[in-house]
C-alpha cells in the first residue's frame, strides 16, 4: 500500500491542540492501509503528553523526531529580569537571522528536515508528501520538495496565514510581511493541492497570495469528529432530573464580552419564572474569571477549567452553547463538528456569519445574537416539546472517515 510522508512540526506525543487534526487524519489513513511516515519536532521543554497519543499508536504510523531548532526562551519566556534579557537577546538575534516573522518555529528547520525527508523518500519510494502549518515554513519546505524530489505535494493550512492575528503577523514591517506573502504565493503556485478547513479561509488565502495561478487546487478539507471517540457516549444518558442544562466548552475569545453580558441580561429577566432554578449553564473554558459577568445569576451559571471530558458533558446536556468572536464567525471549528452527533440544539451567540447562517439554515438551533431575550421563547418551546430542531441532519459528512476519503481522493488523483 502507498507510503506517505507527513511533515507536521507539532504531532503526538507533543502537547497542544495543533496536533489533533493530523493525528486523527494519520489514524484514518493508517486504518485504510496507508503507511504514514511522520516527521515532527522533538517535544518542547516540560512537554505534557498529547491527548491524541493513543490515536497514533499504530504500526502503520512511523514517527521521526528532529531538533526544534528554535530558542526555548521565545517559546516559553522565563520570569524575572534575566528572563527578560534572554528574551530580548534572542528576539534581536532572530530578527537578524530571519526575513519574515520571528515567531515561525520552523524557520531554521530546513537543514535538519531535508536530509531526513530525502532518505525516507528514497528508502520507502514515497511519492506523496503532505505538510501542515502553522508554522508556515513547513508548507513552504514541502512546496520546495515537489521539484527537488518529483513528488506530489499537499499542504494543509490549519490556520490563517498572512492575515492571522497571531504568529507576530499583525506587527510585521512591510518588508517582512512581503517576505511572508512571497512564501505564501510560492506555496499556492507550486503545490498540487492546498487544503484548509473553511471555505471563507480559501477566499482569504487567494486574496492574500496576490496570485491567481493554481487557485483551482485550493480545496476545503473540513474539520471533523472521530466516531470511535464519540460512539461510546451516544448511548442514552440519564439527564439530571428537573434540570435544563446548557454546556459550553472551549476558548472564550476576545470580543465576546458583549454577548456574555447579553446572555446574563436574558437570564436576569427570567428570575421571576418558576423554571429559573431548573436552568444550569456550565462553562468549561480557558478563562474562569469571566464568571464575574454572571454574578447576579451565579446560582445557575458555573465556570470550570477546560476538560478533556467535554464530550461527556455535552452528552448529558440539553443545549450546546456556541460563542464565536469576529474572527471565528465563518469557521465551523473542531468542537462545532464534534458536538453534531449528539443531536443537541445549538444556541449561538456571536457576530452573524457563515456559522450562524448554517445553524439556522439546517435547523440545528437558533442564533440569539440580535436578541438574547429570545431565550425565553426557546425555553417555552422546549418545555412544551414544540422546539423546532432537525434531528435527522446528516452529520456523517463531517466524520473522520468521510474527510479521510476526501483526502484520499487528492492523494490518488
Amino acid at each position: 500500500m502507498k507510503q506517505i510522508l507527513l511533515i507536521s512540526y507539532t504531532f503526538p506525543p507533543n502537547q497542544g491542540i495543533a496536533s489533533r487534526r493530523w493525528a486523527k487524519l494519520a489514524k484514518g489513513l493508517a486504518k485504510k492501509g496507508y503507511t504514514i511516515h511522520v516527521v515532527k519536532a522533538e517535544p518542547p521543554e516540560n512537554n505534557k503528553e498529547s491527548f491524541w497519543s493513543k490515536d497514533v499508536a499504530n504500526d502503520n504510523i512511523r514517527i521521526y523526531s528532529l531538533p526544534r531548532n528554535y530558542p526555548t526562551v521565545l517559546e516559553k519566556p522565563k520570569p524575572g529580569v534575566f528572563g527578560k534579557l534572554q528574551y530580548r537577546w534572542h528576539k534581536k538575534l532572530l530578527e537578524f537571522k530571519t526575513k519574515g516573522t520571528i515567531y515561525d518555529l520552523a524557520f531554521a528547520w530546513k537543514d535538519v528536515l531535508f536530509p531526513l525527508a530525502e532518505r525516507l523518500i528514497q528508502k520507502y519510494k514515497i511519492d506523496t508528501v503532505i505538510g501542515t502549518g502553522a508554522p508556515f515554513s513547513v508548507p513552504y519546505y514541502v512546496a520546495k520538495m515537489k521539484e527537488r524530489y518529483s513528488v506530489k505535494t499537499i499542504v494543509d493550512y490549519r490556520d490563517p496565514y498572512i492575515d492571522a492575528d497571531n504568529y507576530g503577523m499583525p506587527y510585521l514591517s512591510s518588508e517582512r510581511k512581503q517576505h511572508e506573502v512571497s512564501k505564501h504565493r510560492y506555496i499556492i503556485e507550486h503545490v498540487d493541492f492546498l487544503t484548509s478547513p473553511y471555505e471563507s479561509m480559501q477566499m482569504d488565502l487567494i486574496k492574500t497570495s496576490e496570485t491567481q495561478k493554481n487557485i483551482e487546487n485550493l480545496i476545503e478539507l473540513e474539520h471533523f469528529y472521530d466516531f470511535e471517540e464519540i460512539a461510546p457516549l451516544l448511548k442514552p444518558e440519564e439527564l439530571e432530573t428537573g434540570k435544563i442544562k446548557f454546556v459550553y466548552g472551549g476558548e472564550l475569545y476576545l470580543g465576546l464580552d458583549h454577548y456574555l453580558h447579553g446572555l446574563n441580561k436574558a437570564l436576569t429577566a427570567l428570575k421571576q419564572k418558576t423554571y429559573y432554578n431548573k436552568l444550569q449553564f456550565d462553562f468549561y473554558v480557558n478563562d474562569i474569571n469571566k464568571r464575574t459577568i454572571f454574578e447576579e445569576n451565579s446560582e445557575i451559571v458555573n465556570f470550570y477549567p477546560q476538560t478533556p471530558d467535554i464530550l461527556k458533558k455535552i452528552a448529558t446536556s440539553n443545549f450546546v452553547l456556541i460563542f464565536y468572536s469576529e474572527h471565528k464567525k465563518h469557521h465551523r471549528t473542531t468542537k462545532f463538528m464534534e458536538f453534531l452527533p449528539f443531536k443537541k440544539p445549538y444556541i449561538y451567540l456571536g457576530p452573524e456569519g457563515f456559522v450562524s447562517e448554517f445553524i439556522e439554515a439546517e435547523n440545528l438551533g437558533i442564533s440569539l445574537s440580535k436578541d438574547p431575550m429570545k431565550l425565553e421563547s426557546v425555553l417555552a418551546e422546549y418545555q412544551n416539546n414544540t422546539i423546532s430542531f432537525n434531528k435527522d441532519f446528516d452529520h456523517t459528512q463531517f466524520s473522520l472517515d468521510a474527510i479521510c476519503d476526501k483526502l484520499i481522493n487528492l492523494i490518488e488523483s
